[in-house]
């Protein structure tokens, strides 16, 4: 049995059709109705609409709130909030300190269903209209249930349509929705324009606490995407494998893959890449096992743009506290490529053996048997950054770390960090006329607190330069632990 809809709200100023109602003003409160819940699994209803509008000429909407209806349980779609000048409304109109707060979406069914959409936020102008002080906030996606997918966060913008109104404000692209269980993989998140912020990719995780197994495949979402000058991609969502409770020192069984979301792409010169979410596999407590795991970090966000950053990649972290780790990688994310701006800095990873209590001492002699961690490596800077002349810089290589100590032994591991980015060329001699290549990243140090096994990673060319410029400087290598 299905849930019916939440009602929908209204706030309007100016007369139902054309332009005329010169001058009315709207302000108030719209708030969707909540969606009921479904039965039997059912889905539920949707999230009730809300929305303002100023029809007329010079029409004002000021100091108002609109705010979409929740959906119900079993993965109903949030409701959209939105602000706007109706059906192509009248000119010279403005919306003044306004919110539009999408409605957050219901979780998913016990059955493993996907979790809704978070509802759209959306202000709109219109024929010359302005937008001072909006707060667009898309609402979150649904969560998964039992290995269910956690529905996307809804996508929030203030937008000029044709694009001659002024537009001021924020936006937030609503959290993905979290995904539990086995199999489980966090909703995407919703997109930013106009100096806001993508949504955080969905956190996808298992867990088991106590003596427990965790075993599966998690996966965070992807940060939302950033489409407007000043804005950030969001960051992927984490993903997590976890079991016992390195609290009480209950002994768990970890295995599986998790991958960290990817961060969120800058697609307008100015924005930033949103940073790939972190990746971790844990086994706490006495007793503890991680074995035949892969755990990967989220790669950072490309840039798209001129001008635009890479975001940094994901860290990796494998633990196992208390006995031993057995035939694990960790692969940290690549930070995203510059393309005129920086590129993103390498994931840091960790393979990490030695009692959370005290990292001195190891009577049970933890071990790390076939171990890998292999830290990302920095994004290229782009051709042409500052001021259209001088090459993005390379981003640093990560650093990767045995985190061992006491009486922890390891056997045929890999350690190795991340090599730097390239820098970017210049291929053009810009507004100072020099033309200048981008600095290398430096590579990423290799190794662990015990003194042993390290491999750091390479520095990178800079950026080739033009006849008056100077070309970019290399980056340094990582150093090798034990040099």
């Amino acid at each position: 049995m299905t849930g019916g809809d939440g009602g929908d709200a209204l706030i309007g100023s100016g007369q139902s059709s054309g332009t005329a109602g010169a001058e009315s003003v709207s302000t108030g409160i719209a708030t969707g109705g909540t969606g009921g819940a479904g039965q039997d699994g059912v889905n539920g209803g949707a999230g009730g609409t809300a929305k303002l509008y100023a029809r007329g000429n010079k029409d004002k909407a000021t100091g108002n709130t609109a705010i979409g209806g929740n959906g119900g349980l079993h993965g109903a779609t949030g409701g959209a909030a939105t602000i706007d000048f109706n059906g192509g409304g009248g000119a010279g109109g403005s919306i003044t300190n306004s919110t539009a707060v999408g409605g957050n979406a219901g979780a998913g069914d016990a059955d493993g269903s996907t979790g809704g959409n978070g509802g759209a936020a959306s202000i709109g102008a219109t024929n010359g209209t302005t937008v001072t002080g909006g707060h667009a906030n898309a609402g979150n996606g649904g969560a998964g249930v039992e290995g269910g997918k956690g529905g996307a966060g809804g996508d929030a913008t203030i937008a000029a349509k044709p694009a001659t109104g002024n537009l001021t404000g924020t936006t937030t692209g609503g959290e993905g929705g979290t995904g539990t269980g086995v199999g489980a993989t966090g909703g995407a998140g919703g997109a930013a324009t106009n100096g806001g912020t993508g949504g955080a990719g969905g956190i996808a995780k298992i867990g088991s606490d106590a003596t427990g197994t965790a075993t599966g495949t998690a996966t965070g979402g992807a940060g939302g995407t950033a489409t407007g000058a000043g804005s950030a991609g969001g960051e992927g969502g984490w993903a997590q494998i976890k079991a016992g409770n390195y609290q009480g020192l209950s002994g768990g069984m970890a295995s599986g893959t998790t991958t960290g979301g990817k961060g969120g792409d800058a697609t307008v010169a100015g924005s930033t890449g949103g940073d790939g979410g972190g990746s971790l596999i844990m086994a706490a407590g006495t007793g503890s096992v991680a074995t035949g795991n892969t755990a990967k970090g989220g790669n950072g966000g490309n840039a798209t743009a001129a001008g635009a950053k890479g975001g940094e990649g994901g860290f990796t972290n494998i633990a196992a506290l208390n006995n031993s780790i057995t035939a694990s990688t960790a692969t940290s994310g690549n930070g995203g490529i510059g393309k005129g701006g920086d590129g993103g800095k390498g994931g840091d990873g960790w393979i990490q053996a030695y009692p959370w209590d005290d990292p001195t001492a190891d009577p049970q002699g933890t071990t790390i048997v076939n171990g890998q961690s292999t830290a990302g490596n920095g994004g290229d800077g782009g051709t042409n950054g500052s001021g259209g002349a001088i090459g993005g810089k390379g981003g640093d290589g990560g650093n990767s770390t045995f985190w061992q100590s006491g009486n922890v032994t390891s056997t045929n591991g890999v350690n190795a960090g991340g090599h730097g980015g390239s820098g970017g060329n210049a291929t053009a001699p810009g507004v100072s006329g020099d033309g200048s290549g981008g600095a290398g990243g430096n590579g990423g140090v290799g190794g662990n607190l015990a003194g042993v096994l390290g491999t750091g990673g390479n520095g990178t060319n800079g950026g080739n330069a033009q006849p008056n410029g100077t070309a970019g400087t290399t980056g340094s290598n990582g150093a090798n632990i034990p040099g």
